[in-house]
């Protein structure tokens, strides 16, 4: 992801956007490829609030004894994704 005026929260979102249903761990690291890095605390955080605002959801999959969390946008999410977007392109022009 190129530069943005976005928080936390909104850089999610818009991972989110571009790949959607990846793990904890994929998040963690998409959120850390650019200049500003994050603990996986803080991005854990910031998961769990964008869940209870109904932004994102979460999905257990089960393979054998190991599991793994994925993170789907919701409908709303993927709603304030594009707007953020939108934002993005004005802000950068």
């Amino acid at each position: 992801m190129e530069s943005s005026i976005v928080s936390l929260a909104g850089k999610i979102l818009l991972i989110l956007k571009e790949e959607d249903g990846i793990t904890v761990t994929q998040l963690i690291n998409r959120v850390n490829s650019g200049k500003d890095k994050h603990s996986a605390t803080t991005v854990s955080k910031y998961i769990e609030y964008l869940e209870k605002e109904g932004l994102i959801r979460t999905l257990e999959e089960r393979y054998g004894v190991a599991k793994k969390k994925k993170i789907l946008l919701t409908e709303k999410g993927r709603i304030a994704a594009e707007y953020l977007t939108k934002i993005n392109e004005i802000v950068l022009q």
